[in-house]
């Protein structure tokens, strides 16, 4: 991909404080992202790539959190930005779809409606075009009825259809950067796959630098177009994704392609 990073991260380093002292959750993290890129971000639990993640929306923050280095966002850093103006990011410029869209959607409110309150929330629209828009939005996610899905409680809808939904609600303000956290994590094989494509279509379609997180190699072969493998909160590998599964170079990185060949998973760059 060419042209300047929409989003570089540059020595982040984020550690909490507890009763045993800190614990370094990221330690040295540098990364760039660019516009029509999907980069993915591997490891295991524990790797630090959720909590790089987070750091990126700005929310890891508190007393109890230590965090240095340098996020910026097309050119304006973030770490040093105010809660009103992350408000202002979050949603409109930099969307994020979480591991459980479940857990993301309030049970009481019916889906269209949420989405309709995060339009509200950045745009002057008035209440019919901000609708339209939910539900046309809706549609470019894949969903065959909008109208039907829209007027649905969380709680009636498959995790994969929720999930479809949530990341319509990311990408309905046409942010610049995606960033997605085990999108398929709770999903069966093949709505992983439906889930995969609706991300790696978007992300052509809408030109998006999109951030994926995940601890499956198998899922990045499907899309990404660069890998990171982090351990211990540090990037130990970083490359194009050809690279990283035919010559990968550090051990790690051996290890988790030796654990997906034991799982069946394909190793599917092309």
């Amino acid at each position: 991909m060419s042209g300047p990073p929409v989003l570089e991260v540059d020595g982040l380093r984020v550690g909490f404080a507890g009763e045993t002292g800190l614990t370094q959750a990221v330690d040295g993290v540098s990364l760039a992202l660019r516009a029509g890129e999907v980069l993915a971000i591997v490891g295991e639990s524990g790797s630090g790539k959720s909590v790089t993640a987070l750091s990126v929306m700005g929310l890891v923050r508190g007393s109890q959190a230590l965090v240095e280095g340098s996020v910026r966002f097309e050119g304006k850093e973030l770490l040093d930005a105010g809660e009103e103006e992350l408000r202002r990011l979050r949603g409109a410029r930099i969307a994020m779809v979480f591991q459980d869209p479940s857990s993301s959607f309030n049970p009481v409110y019916r889906v269209g409606n949420q989405i309709d309150e995060a339009l509200r929330a950045h745009r002057a629209l008035s209440a019919r075009e901000v609708r339209e828009l939910t539900l046309r939005t809706l549609g470019a996610a894949g969903i065959a009825d909008p109208e039907r899905l829209a007027a649905s409680y969380p709680h009636e809808l498959s995790g994969g259809m929720c999930q479809r939904a949530m990341i319509a609600m990311a990408v309905a303000l046409e942010p610049s950067v995606l960033i997605a956290d085990e999108p398929t994590t709770a999903l069966d094989v093949t709505i992983q796959a439906q889930v995969l494509e609706l991300l790696a279509r978007l992300n052509r379609e809408r030109n998006l630098a999109t951030l994926l997180i995940t601890h499956d190699l198998g899922v990045v072969a499907e899309v990404a177009d660069r890998v990171a493998v982090m351990q211990g909160g540090r990037v130990v590998e970083e490359g194009p994704l050809e690279q990283i599964f035919y010559e990968p170079q550090h051990s790690h990185t051996r290890e988790l392609l030796e654990a997906l060949a034991h799982l069946g998973r394909p190793r599917g760059a092309s």
